[in-house]
């Protein structure tokens, strides 16, 4: 994206936080990504990375869209990046993105390309365990997203503990030397890897597989699946300490691997 391009994806982050929204440096650039990778044709395909990236609960997610349309259909804009022409388009809607060409009901590549569903097995290769992946599983733990939960521990925070002062004056005849307090858990946040096995990803496959595996050692919440033809839930084998093991595992699993694509029935099938 050029500067231009990138300014309502700098904006609505911005707009976020101040409606009370979470949106993190690390939430910005995985959304930006996420926008990049799947290629949007409209508007509506920008608002749904905007929910898998940033999540809003249902309660909030009104308050949410109302953000998201006043920084991307044109009632807020963004302020102009140094340096690029002051003609700025006053509106951010679904025209001003290129559509995508859509093949005719005659052309004879495209509708039947993916309509016999071909599977494949494979072994996946383990691959060197370079410095790199070691670093980032040893820094994931803390890197991780997390978020502030409803259940409340014992620990230092503003919030007295009614409980354990009432059971501290029990145990000294109703003095209390220190007014225990307690403050909200944080849990990680979901994480979730969706991997295209298809046969054009074929040379990022095992890469983007080895580093599921360590997703999962560094995590507790997350999620893995394939995606090809159809869809795959690898969660469970990655999570097994040995990699050689865990990669064949998976491996097993998957039965779509170097085919077509049918993302559009494997993500309907998540969702």
């Amino acid at each position: 994206m050029t500067p231009r391009a990138l300014a309502p994806f700098l904006a609505f982050p911005q707009s976020l936080r101040a409606a009370g929204f979470p949106a993190s440096p690390d939430l910005t650039e995985t959304f930006i990504t996420a926008v990049g990778l799947l290629g949007p044709r409209g508007i509506d395909d920008i608002r749904r990375a905007a929910h898998a990236v940033y999540g809003p609960g249902p309660d909030r997610q009104p308050m949410f869209d109302t953000v998201f349309d006043m920084v991307f259909l044109g009632r807020h804009l963004a302020a102009p990046v140094p340096g690029e022409p002051e003609e700025l388009p006053q509106s951010y809607d679904a025209g001003s993105f290129e559509e995508m060409p859509v093949p005719d009901e005659e052309d004879p590549s495209g509708g039947e390309a993916t309509a016999a569903e071909r599977l494949f097995a494979r072994a996946l290769s383990a691959g060197d365990e370079d410095a790199a992946l070691r670093a980032f599983t040893r820094a994931l733990p803390k890197r991780l997203p997390h978020r502030r939960s409803r259940r409340m521990v014992s620990g230092k925070g503003r919030l007295a503990d009614a409980r354990r002062a009432f059971r501290q004056m029990l145990r000294q005849d109703g003095e209390i030397t220190r007014l225990p307090t307690r403050r909200r858990q944080t849990r990680e946040r979901r994480v979730l890897m969706l991997i295209d096995v298809s046969g054009s990803m074929k040379n990022g496959t095992d890469g983007a597989l080895r580093l599921a595996h360590a997703l999962q050692q560094g995590g507790d919440r997350v999620e893995c699946f394939t995606l090809g033809t159809r869809l795959t839930r690898v969660t469970r084998a990655l999570r097994h300490k040995n990699r050689d093991q865990a990669l064949a595992l998976a491996s097993g699993l998957v039965a779509d691997w170097d085919g077509g694509t049918r993302l559009g029935e494997a993500l309907a099938v998540f969702l």
